[in-house]
């Protein structure tokens, strides 16, 4: 094998996954009002409460007879952590790969207005800026007249990726009809070949590593545990110093002001090796102290914490690193 197919290969793999990764989230659309009709006269849409509506059922298949129509009508309210991205309907009826001309289409409609067509090479409609509303699928059996799919739901796109595949994909294409010895094909090759190699500067790769970081704590906020770490000692601390306690603090706190708080000290805080706080400065203004937790020992009855930073001297074993002493203890 030469290099040339080597490098196409590689440019085909990068193909593959980059394709994979442009839908980033998908929400299925289950809940449809359906009803068999002819022709319609107008862009008056039905009331889908009417009698001629019924439930449309999941893998139900529709299209009972060639050349027929129907609606689907549904509510579509989109995940409050997709909006103001990228989202698109889609819908897939399972005769993507044959004739364009005899298979099923559609005539989308959003809070009644007519809004675009989809057929088997348009399948997405775009929802910019759209949190909630009603759609409405005017549909065209197809002239076979055989049982079609519908498999409706929203996605999340990752645009950036997206756009990325589909730089690659026509140079890349173009290349398939073009002459292997030709100077074109050794300049598209040569430019495409560059572009798979790319490499990340390691700002960008922190930039990315840390926005992603983020997105991701943020996910797993709402599900982060509430329980106390800290259950049997009481902690005296001065009013501009909060403890920080349980996972559900420090994934908020790590959002906050510093992620690496919760991706890479949780897991010590979580048993104790260090304790964290959010301190409140006049001068420096708000952040985020982990320290090691230095001693456990036992005071008036209860578990006691003593903690530590390094700053020794400044307070013993009961000290922390801006030089707070005993009075954090209880």
């Amino acid at each position: 094998m030469d290099i040339t197919d080597f490098r196409m290969q590689r440019i085909e793999q990068m193909l593959i996954l980059l394709k994979k990764n442009i839908v980033r989230e998908t929400v299925p659309l289950e809940q449809w009002r359906f009803c068999e009709c002819g022709y319609k006269k107008d862009n008056v849409i039905p009331d889908k409460n009417g009698p001629e509506f019924r439930d449309f059922q999941p893998n139900e298949r529709w299209g009972t007879t060639l050349d027929s129509h129907a609606w689907f009508c549904t509510h579509v309210v989109v995940p409050e952590h997709w909006r103001g991205k990228d989202v698109r309907f889609s819908v897939i009826t399972g005769k993507e790969t044959g004739w364009d001309a005899r298979n099923p289409q559609f005539i989308a409609y959003i809070d009644g207005k007519l809004t675009q067509g989809l057929d088997v090479n348009h399948t997405e409609l775009y929802l910019e800026g759209l949190e909630e509303f009603d759609l409405d699928l005017y549909a065209y059996a197809g002239l076979e007249g055989t049982f079609s799919e519908f498999i409706a739901e929203l996605r999340l796109v990752n645009s950036d990726c997206e756009k990325l595949y589909y730089d690659l994909r026509v140079p890349y294409e173009s290349l398939l009809l073009e002459d292997p010895i030709s100077k074109s094909y050794a300049d598209i090759l040569r430019i495409l070949n560059k572009t798979v190699n790319h490499k990340w500067s390691d700002r960008r790769v922190n930039d990315e590593h840390t926005k992603w970081t983020f997105e991701i704590m943020r996910m797993k906020s709402p599900y982060c545990s509430d329980e106390l770490v800290w259950k049997d000692v009481e902690v005296k601390l001065p009013d501009n110093i909060t403890l920080i306690n349980s996972e559900k603090e420090c994934c908020a706190e790590g959002i906050l002001m510093w992620h690496c708080l919760y991706t890479n000290y949780w897991g010590l805080i979580r048993v104790k090796k260090y304790v964290a706080f959010h301190v409140t400065d006049p001068d420096e203004g708000d952040y985020t102290s982990a320290d090691k937790t230095y001693d456990y020992i036992d005071t008036f009855g209860h578990g006691c914490v003593a903690l530590v930073s390094g700053f020794m001297s400044l307070g013993g074993p009961i000290g922390i690193v801006a030089g707070f002493a005993n009075s954090f203890i209880g």
